[in-house]
């Protein structure tokens, strides 16, 4: 069985302003390769084919429409993850993840618990074992003020999380349109 998830996925142009923005801070430690970059939306884990089908019935049963994202707010975690979040999160955001995860329970899929007790942080991650020499460094990580990056969600995909001898490979699923508002 393999991992999925659902996610927003930056365009090639907020890809590159994302990249730069990394490049400029100079984190050290595991930097995510540009075409994995992502923002999660429900990460579900280890499903059987049976679930697969199940979770994309759901997804399709979901009507968004389309929005901004504007990613504004770096943050660090503690399992040393360097990330870029967002100071607000936009209303069709909040209900995209929220509408998707109970269409999903509805669908007698059980999200992982300690996933699903958390409060939803949407974010981007850019270095996973980042190596922050100190809280000095931590300080001035946070409180560089990232560049103007943002997006037009136009979609969100299903991807399959596939560990490979050169790394994690996403592979892309399915995609859900989400439509222009009138």
């Amino acid at each position: 069985m393999s991992r999925f998830f659902f996610a927003l996925s930056p365009d090639n142009i907020t890809k590159d302003k994302i990249i730069h923005y990394r490049k400029i801070l100079n984190v050290s430690g595991k930097p995510i390769k540009a075409e994995h970059l992502h923002l999660t939306l429900l990460f579900m884990g280890k499903l059987s084919i049976n679930q697969q089908q199940t979770i994309i019935q759901a997804a399709n049963k979901i009507h968004c429409t389309s929005f901004n994202i504007v990613c504004d707010r770096p943050g660090v975690f503690k399992q040393n993850i360097f990330w870029l979040g967002l100071k607000s999160v936009p209303e069709p955001l909040r209900l995209l993840h929220k509408h998707l995860s109970l269409e999903i329970n509805k669908g007698g899929i059980a999200l992982d618990s300690a996933v699903d007790s958390r409060k939803y942080q949407p974010h981007i991650t850019l270095v996973r074992k980042a190596m922050i020499k100190n809280d000095a460094e931590k300080f001035l990580l946070l409180n560089i003020t990232p560049p103007d990056i943002h997006w037009r969600v136009n979609e969100f995909i299903l991807y399959e999380s596939i560990d490979t001898a050169e790394g994690v490979l996403y592979q892309k699923i399915k995609s859900f349109p989400c439509t222009c508002p009138d």
